[in-house]
């Protein structure tokens, strides 16, 4: 490889088989090595009559509009149709055209080099414009010994006027042709006065995982007091550092298999344990697949089949029913009335295995009665799902102040959870990758949510709390449960409101209040 100092750059000398499109990566490490502190770029790669490959070499971002690019006159009576015949006939001899001027009778011929050639075939193919009404550079580095692709500069490109479309157009983009190294991801900047985008690979601040311990030594100092910490306190970190606070709200939680459903509840829960180990906090579960909390002692009750939760879910409304008699405005926690957490892990299977119509029912009627009234009384409910469907989560949902989307199948599932429109603003939790064995569940945790007072949903992640974490916790509750006289949920007699026809399949008019089903802002409704 030579060099030769030119005017526009410098010109480097390229063995006569290299390829662009194969061989960008190394060309890049050895002009790093050649021109250290230049941050040298290919601008344009021209291949000479005789053979010979010759590189444009520029310092920081190059042009759109190569060295040699000229504007040539066009015949008049060439229109808009034939631009493709010429730009095809153009690309034999090396060159392309970079843009029209019909009026002006002329067009912009340069040489594009093959990367850059061909992201703008495909950018023009994914926008669904011509490629010469898209502007393209980029800029390269070498990262870990290897020279990769860091920014995709878009100078110009058809307007999208609607900023939401424009930000899901590029989105869909980065997803569907630009290439991620593991532990990296796409930033979209939107130069809207200019007209132009720019897309810069980064590392993910987020990549790594945590445990909880080290979650809670960085965010959880001074939220250890059991009088006030229930209130609200940090369950998962963001993009640029800082914590996402909790805030004792009915809370929903969806995620595909292996994405860390688990990390987002127990994130949750133990940043109640201080007040639940002074009596202020009681925790409840419907675990249908006796998974995640099986043996857990940190659990008062815990119900695995049908008649369990049905009958759990009675006594829990009963107790709203008792606290809404006597209680205030506000809910005020004490030990006569603590706050009771009710953990459901798998929300779907209360319907799905559950073959009892009229119990499944009257199931429905008393998670919707909790969700509808429950938290002014301390009672609140964290669900979590797999897969989000409409007639289980859009009746509901507006109930779930706090969402979380973990990688889900779908942008409309995404949608779904966070709000219509939360894909075109950045919640791409579709494009999260598959946690699995086989990459140690290294994307397990990393999520979407939408927090008060944020105009566009924020990706963060969770952490993750190990076995014997969660052996520890057991062991410390069913000791400390074994020094105290258990305490029923409700009285007995209060339970007396239940059904009393036992006969009738249709539940009656003791069945539990349930709100008229809402027309959420999706315009959905039961």
């Amino acid at each position: 490889m030579t060099m030769e100092t030119t005017s526009p750059g410098r010109l480097v000398m390229l063995p006569t088989s290299y390829n662009d499109l194969r061989d960008r990566g190394k060309l890049v490490i050895k002009l790093c090595e050649r021109i250290p502190d230049g941050n040298p770029q290919v601008e344009t790669i021209i291949h000479g009559d005789e053979g010979t490959v010759t590189a444009v070499v520029v310092p920081g971002t190059p042009s759109w509009r190569p060295a040699g690019s000229e504007t040539r006159s066009i015949p008049p009576d060439l229109r808009d149709a034939d631009a493709a015949k010429v730009d095809a006939h153009l690309r034999e001899s090396g060159q392309t055209v970079l843009g029209w001027d019909f009026p002006g009778g002329r067009m912009l011929v340069g040489t594009v080099a093959p990367v850059e050639l061909g992201l703008r075939s495909r950018i023009a193919d994914y926008l669904g414009c011509k490629p010469w009404e898209v502007r393209v550079s980029t800029t390269w580095g070498v990262e870990d010994g290897i020279g990769v692709l860091q920014a995709v500069h878009v100078h110009g490109y058809p307007v999208i006027t609607d900023p939401l479309v424009r930000r899901r157009r590029w989105s869909g983009l980065i997803a569907d042709i630009l290439p991620v190294r593991p532990g990296a991801s796409w930033r979209l900047d939107d130069h809207t006065a200019t007209g132009g985008m720019t897309l810069t690979r980064a590392g993910d601040p987020l990549a790594d995982g945590f445990s909880l311990a080290e979650f809670e030594a960085t965010y959880r100092g001074g939220h250890n007091d059991p009088e006030t910490s229930w209130a609200g306190f940090p369950v998962a970190q963001r993009e640029d550092g800082t914590a996402v606070s909790y805030t004792t709200f009915h809370t929903l939680i969806v995620g595909q298999t292996g994405a860390g459903k688990g990390s987002v509840l127990w994130a949750i829960l133990s940043g109640l344990l201080p007040a639940a180990r002074a009596g202020l906090v009681e925790f409840y579960a419907i675990d249908p697949k006796n998974a995640e909390a099986k043996d857990q002692a940190l659990f008062s009750e815990v119900a695995t089949t049908p008649d369990a939760w049905a009958e759990l879910l009675v006594r829990l409304v009963a107790d709203l029913k008792a606290r809404q008699a006597s209680s205030g405005r506000s809910f005020q926690i004490s030990k006569e009335t603590p706050l009771r957490i009710l953990m459901i892990d798998e929300l779907s299977a209360l319907s799905v295995l559950d073959s009892d119509p009229r119990r499944r029912a009257e199931v429905d009627a008393n998670v919707m009665t909790l969700l509808s009234q429950g938290r002014s009384d301390g009672n609140i409910i964290v669900a979590a799902v797999q897969a989000p469907q409409k007639d289980l989560v859009g009746r509901a949902r507006m109930f779930y102040a706090m969402r979380v989307a973990l990688r889900t199948e779908t942008p409309t599932e995404t949608d779904l959870i966070l709000g219509q429109g939360s894909v075109d603003q950045g919640a791409l939790a579709h494009l999260i990758e598959p946690a699995n064995p086989g990459n140690h569940y290294a994307s397990a945790g990393v999520a979407y949510m939408r927090l008060e007072g944020e105009a566009d949903p924020v990706r963060v992640r969770f952490p993750f709390t190990d076995d014997q974490t969660l052996a520890n916790w057991s062991s410390e509750f069913g000791a400390l449960r074994a020094t105290q006289a258990p305490r029923p949920v409700v009285d007995e007699e209060e339970m007396e409101f239940s059904f009393e026809d036992e006969d009738d399949t249709t539940p009656g008019s003791d069945t539990p209040d349930v709100p008229a089903s809402p027309v959420d802002d999706d315009g959905w409704t039961d």
